[in-house]
């Protein structure tokens, strides 16, 4: 059976991206057709593009950080990607596309728990060396560490 990953031609619509960049060359109009692309050709062409837009119209734009967040983790870049997730849902306004962001990235980080010994206290799978180098698993914490994002853009609770 096919999924519909598998069905959909995203050739065609990274052309129609590219066709609706020509006619209103938007912020979102670019990140769409850096996902489409990435889609169509692998993320490295898909970071290419999102590396072309300007750094300063993107600092605060969520889609960008969240599709930037994706490539980097089809990339196999871990810590890049998780640092970036943790960008993407420090600028979400909305409490539903938060917890996407923060499933996303932990169901990515967290595979490779699966794969540690399980605990000899609890029985249970540990998380405690999921992340590159042995370094603790911070991926069940949803508070960004990067403290300088404005106050409207920090999930909800959270505090310096």
């Amino acid at each position: 059976m096919l999924s519909g990953r598998a069905l959909t031609d995203w050739a065609a619509i990274a052309l129609f991206y590219e066709k609706l960049i020509r006619i209103s060359p938007a912020l979102g109009t670019r990140v769409g057709y850096a996902a489409a692309v990435a889609e169509a050709s692998g993320p490295e062409t898909g970071i290419s593009v999102l590396d072309a837009i300007e750094p300063e119209g993107v600092s605060n734009y969520q889609p960008y950080w969240a599709v930037r967040a994706h490539l980097l983790q089809r990339l196999g870049k871990t810590r890049e990607a998780s640092d970036v997730y943790d960008r993407a849902i420090g600028l979400a306004e909305y409490p539903a596309v938060r917890e996407f962001l923060i499933q996303k990235r932990d169901d990515f980080f967290h595979r490779t728990c699966r794969n540690q010994p399980t605990s000899p206290v609890t029985n249970m799978k540990a998380a405690i060396k999921c992340r590159p180098g042995g370094e603790r698993c911070a991926h069940s914490v949803s508070q960004p560490s990067d403290l300088s994002w404005p106050a409207r853009s920090r999930p909800a609770g959270w505090q310096r």
